[in-house]
Parts: C-alpha cells; sequence; structure tokens
C-alpha cells in the first residue's frame, strides 16, 4: 500500500505506486495510482507545487511529466526498472527532475 500526500487535503492511498501534485498557482490537485494512469495535465508542473510520489515506476513518470521534459536521466532509469519515491512540499519541474536524477546515482 502507497499513500501520498501533497498537502492542502490533495492526497491518494493506492495499492500500488502514488503520486499527488498540489498546484500552489492554481489550487489544484492532481493524483493518481500508478495501477490506474491514464494522462496528467502538463499544467500540473506549471509554477510552484508540492508532490510526493511513492514506488512509482520511471516509466510511469515519463507518461506524466512527458519524456521530453525529462532528460537523459530518465532513459538510463528507466532501463534499470527503477522505483522513485520523493516529498517535496515547494518545488517546481527542474527541482523535481534534479531529485530524480540523484536516485539515479
Amino acid at each position: 500500500m502507497a499513500d501520498c500526500d501533497a498537502g492542502h487535503g490533495c492526497s491518494i492511498s493506492c495499492s500500488g505506486g502514488c503520486g499527488a501534485i498540489y498546484n500552489h498557482s492554481t489550487g489544484k490537485c492532481t493524483k493518481w495510482c500508478e495501477s490506474s494512469i491514464r494522462e496528467v495535465d502538463p499544467a500540473a508542473f506549471d509554477g510552484d507545487f508540492s508532490i510526493e510520489i511513492n514506488d512509482v515506476s520511471v516509466g510511469t513518470l515519463a507518461s506524466v511529466i512527458g519524456e521530453t521534459r525529462l532528460g537523459t536521466n530518465f532513459k538510463s532509469l528507466q532501463g534499470a526498472g527503477a522505483k522513485i519515491s520523493l516529498k517535496l512540499p515547494s518545488t517546481n519541474l527542474a527541482g523535481v527532475i534534479a531529485e530524480i536524477g540523484k536516485q539515479a546515482l
């Protein structure tokens, strides 16, 4: 069981991996379970946001964030079958990508 809580009432629990994003600019909450993710509005990653991701595959993150925004770190992680977990109370897309890059080492 994975729990993701981005604050501001934006939380979800899933039997597998999960993600929650609270966008500070828009007040919009975006959340998903890895097993049922379809598509995430790219605007969820605009500006400053809070995010928690737990036990989510790199392939899922690539589909959520968009492969063109991710860079080379994701290509190497994706082949390794890595799972990502992070909690950032105030960040932007560059901060998320940097944190995921740290997990690649």
